[in-house]
């Protein structure tokens, strides 16, 4: 058994396949299954209980009066009597109940809950496609249909927005109402004011991300698609989930970067690139007029780069410090590329480094003109 201590900044982790599978919770019920899947630790077994304190639980929830014991009882009911629908690809699926069991023990004001096995592949152990949130997020929404957008949001946002990049994304009407299990009565106009407007207004009051919407298809007179502009919302996100200033802009950060390296006689970035016809990997510097050269590792005269090779360097630079932690900490501590790589003491964290600027420049669009 397994007292949680609930806290807001605990993270939520969901497998892709569950966050837009089919379902339909009460906002009270769907916050307090999310609560008991931000609970699971890695090295749980299956058949873990999960003991959560009401009072903490409805303290973090901000839930009033006394009448909450009641609403707990009915929200438990509702994990139990609406099951989850995960595609499995083609027509297969998986229906399973949320939970195997949840008792109720009043003398110590505590629940204790079994997540249902077949969940678990879900929720436990993930490695790729799974979307990862603080919980704090969610605990001031007061509808499912904003908690469900808004987790459908910051998956888009985390695989193709993050560090003060926007990210769209389409999603056909008939989907978001197959998913969020939207009332047939509903006609489009109640979608939009009653979910989508009121979802706008909720992630902007209380989670980080933000967004804009439009029509992006019709058929017909008929809305067919809605296209999502999604934003980081910097008033409700973590300190240390906020870019520096420099990183604000590609011509910003140029600046920045020549400030930070014009005449050092430092080189900035490591990365194979082709030059006067040939591709090795070069370190790259900035002269005291702010034009970037390389220099072989191998040693001998510095090459200058044109204008156009210059860009691309710049780029991918700006894309590194923009997704990659530990190339921002290095830029923003003028790291020295060439010694870095010789200091056996960092060896480790500089071949990381390495790591994340390859990732970076596989995983994004580096082209001879600014990107951003």
């Amino acid at each position: 058994m397994s007292f949680v201590l609930i806290d807001e900044e605990q993270e939520v982790r969901k497998a892709e396949a569950l966050v837009m599978s089919r379902y339909k919770l009460n906002p009270l019920a769907l916050k307090l299954v999310t609560t008991l899947i931000s609970s699971v630790q890695s090295n749980d077994k299956i058949d873990q209980v999960y003991s959560i304190s009401v009072k903490q639980f409805t303290d973090l929830a901000e839930l009033k009066g006394n009448a909450y014991y009641k609403e707990l009882d009915k929200a438990t009911d509702e994990i139990f009597q609406k099951p989850v629908k995960i595609s499995l690809g083609g027509k297969d699926w998986l229906k399973a109940n949320w939970c195997s069991s949840i008792q109720y023990r009043s003398g110590e004001g505590i629940i204790d809950f079994q997540i249902s096995p077949k969940l678990f592949p879900y929720i436990l152990r993930l490695k790729n496609n799974y979307l990862k949130y603080d919980l704090k997020n969610i605990l001031s929404l007061r509808s499912d249909y904003s908690i469900r957008l808004y987790e459908f949001l910051k998956d888009e946002y985390n695989k193709n927005g993050r560090y003060g990049k926007k990210a769209e994304a389409v999603f056909d009407i008939d989907f978001l109402r197959t998913r969020f299990e939207i009332p047939k009565s509903y006609a489009y106009k109640d979608i939009r004011v009653q979910i989508i407007d009121k979802a706008q207004k909720d992630l902007l009051a209380n989670c980080d991300i933000k967004f804009d919407w439009e029509v992006a298809t019709k058929l017909g007179k008929k809305v067919h698609s809605i296209k999502f502009k999604i934003y980081p919302n910097a008033k409700n996100m973590k300190a240390n989930e906020k870019l520096p200033q420099h990183l604000d802009g590609f011509m910003k950060y140029s600046e920045y970067l020549n400030k930070k390296y014009s005449t050092k006689g430092t080189y900035f970035l490591q990365a194979n690139f082709t030059i006067e016809d040939k591709k090795a990997p070069y370190f790259f510097g900035i002269n005291k007029n702010n034009l970037i050269y390389a220099t072989a590792p191998a040693g001998g005269d510095s090459i200058n780069l044109t204008k156009a090779q210059a860009t691309i360097i710049r780029n991918i630079s700006y894309l590194c410090s923009i997704h990659s932690e530990l190339y921002r900490e290095l830029i923003e501590n003028n790291t020295d590329f060439w010694e870095f790589k010789h200091d056996t003491e960092n060896r480790e964290f500089y071949s990381v480094v390495i790591k994340s600027i390859q990732e970076v420049i596989k995983n994004n669009d580096v082209r001879s003109k600014p990107m951003f």
